[in-house]
């Protein structure tokens, strides 16, 4: 009896409420695995829509650079043009092949980050066999004690059964040697009775327990499955943050290289203008002095030149229709394309990570906008000479109705010679305007593009900013996850110790899937 009665105190309790905790937990997890399943899934579907319509963007600049061809081959008329989008396009060439040196460079980066990332995944996966050795010699220590457990219930079985035995010897002893005692006998055979019932329950108990206790470890080795395969999605997640912080930290270079040029850029135009509008005002002040001069009216050979502009007008009108044209096709052109690049912005919208990402530019779009810019510069281009154009029209209307109105008065034999070097001299002066002008509009251009680049690219920077810190964040929160899953796994799920590890995990994921609700409900705002 006292045997049996030491075996019972050393057998471990199991608290029911710690094992419905743990299942609770285990549930919850699963549940949030099969969301982030559903995530990646469509993540995936919405990564190829995007490549079907890169494919399509594609296509369409391919039609744009077949028409930009052809534009470029029109016409002799547009040599002059010819030669100036023949340099700007030697120009983009220039910088298209610096882009490429860059990007080869950018590569042969990429691929050492690679090699590093495959070193840091060799000795990670050196470290979970480690943990699954680990976890198999933890498994063997809990058979070895389900096994000591079994032996003590075999004794006690076995003890019980001696037990019964000598009472059964002792009662027939007393049965022979005290027949006249049958009241005393009788009591103490029903008080042996009910030890054996009583003994006969606590063997009940412990077999129900012993049962409970295996289902727990089975549960708990599921558990543990569960959470190495957590461990390596959360490895695999770590891995691609860290791709992305590399591609922001060389988006990030790349915008500061290319806000250095834009500002020398700036700073030369600037320079430019400057010395531009010095010619303006030294010409303004030499048509002033010229137009004092010039009182008399004109002669034949006047008459001559106004024949001559009348001709040259009649050519630069068929001109300006011809640029009319042509400009509203490239319009038409670039509406087009601006419609292209609004749905592929509206549909290639930032996936992943969830703490405010910001959108890394692919290679497809960059070349789409670059082309998207050029267009846009021919149509100011032609926008600028029409103008010209129009305005060398107006003028040169306007001397005309002078000379008429000057022909009318009388006029001087000797004075003929003077007033045709003063009206030639007009003409000159008249053909130098409009070039500084056009320079003036040209150089203004520049100004406003470039300003609206400068601004581009800082907000750019920002967001890039915004999205590295938002990724580092995101790293010391995988980090701690998988530190507080290593030391679950490694501590004694009896004792309780995995179930306050577990509930920390749950309480990130937690904060995490609220966090990328939030920022959805904004980007829907949006």
């Amino acid at each position: 009896m006292s045997n049996s009665n030491e075996t019972q105190e050393k057998e471990p309790k199991v608290d029911e409420s710690e094992l419905k905790k743990k299942n609770e937990m285990l549930v919850r997890a699963e549940k949030k695995i099969k969301k982030k399943d559903k995530q990646i899934n469509n993540l995936k579907a919405e990564l190829e829509k995007k490549q079907e319509e890169l494919d399509s963007t594609k296509k369409k600049l391919d039609k744009v650079d077949q028409t930009n061809n052809k534009n470029n081959n029109g016409g002799e008329a547009n040599k002059d043009q010819l030669l100036e989008l023949q340099k700007e396009n030697e120009e983009l060439y220039q910088f298209i092949e610096q882009l490429k040196t860059e990007n080869e460079n950018g590569e042969k980066k990429r691929i050492e980050i690679e090699q590093k990332f495959a070193n840091q995944l060799l000795q990670s996966e050196k470290e979970i066999e480690n943990l699954r050795s680990e976890r198999e010699q933890y498994s063997k220590m809990l058979e070895k004690e389900y096994e000591k457990t079994q032996s003590i219930v075999n004794n006690n079985e076995s003890n019980q059964k001696n037990n019964k035995k000598d009472q059964e010897k002792e009662i027939k002893k007393d049965q022979e040697n005290e027949k006249g005692t049958n009241e005393s006998n009788q009591k103490k055979y029903e008080e042996l009775k009910n030890e054996r019932n009583h003994l006969k329950e606590k063997l009940k108990t412990k077999k129900e327990n012993l049962s409970e206790t295996q289902e727990e470890l089975e549960k708990e080795k599921e558990g543990k499955k569960k959470l190495s395969k957590k461990l390596q999605d959360m490895k695999r997640a770590l891995g691609a943050s860290s791709q992305q912080l590399q591609n922001t930290s060389i988006n990030n270079s790349q915008l500061t290289e290319q806000n250095e040029s834009l500002e020398k850029a700036k700073k030369q135009t600037e320079m430019k203008v400057k010395a531009l509008e010095k010619k303006i005002k030294e010409f303004e002040n030499k048509i002033e002095s010229l137009n004092k001069e010039s009182h008399e009216p004109n002669t034949d050979k006047n008459q001559k030149k106004l024949h001559n502009l009348e001709k040259q007008l009649k050519k630069k009108s068929t001109k300006l229709e011809l640029y009319e044209t042509k400009n509203l096709k490239l319009e038409s052109d670039l509406k087009k394309l601006n419609t292209a690049l609004k749905h592929f912005k509206k549909k290639a919208k930032p996936t992943t990570p969830k703490k405010g990402k910001k959108t890394i530019k692919s290679k497809n779009e960059i070349e789409l906008e670059k082309k998207v810019t050029e267009l846009s510069e021919q149509v100011n281009n032609l926008n600028g000479q029409i103008t010209d154009l129009k305005k060398s029209k107006k003028i040169k209307k306007s001397k005309k109705s002078k000379r008429s109105k000057k022909s009318k008065k009388s006029k001087k034999p000797n004075d003929t010679d003077e007033i045709s070097n003063i009206n030639s001299n007009n003409t000159e002066e008249g053909n130098l305007m409009n070039k500084v002008l056009k320079d003036l509009e040209k150089t203004k251009d520049e100004n406003s593009n470039l300003i609206i680049q400068l601004q581009k690219s800082e907000n750019a920077k920002k967001e890039s900013l915004n999205e590295i810190n938002r990724l580092k964040q995101l790293v010391v929160n995988f980090k701690r996850i998988e530190e507080i899953i290593l030391k679950s796994i490694i501590l004694n799920p009896l004792t309780g110790g995995s179930s306050t590890a577990i509930g920390i995990f749950n309480n990130i994921m937690d904060q995490n899937d609220e966090d990328g609700d939030d920022e959805e409900k904004k980007s829907l705002k949006k």
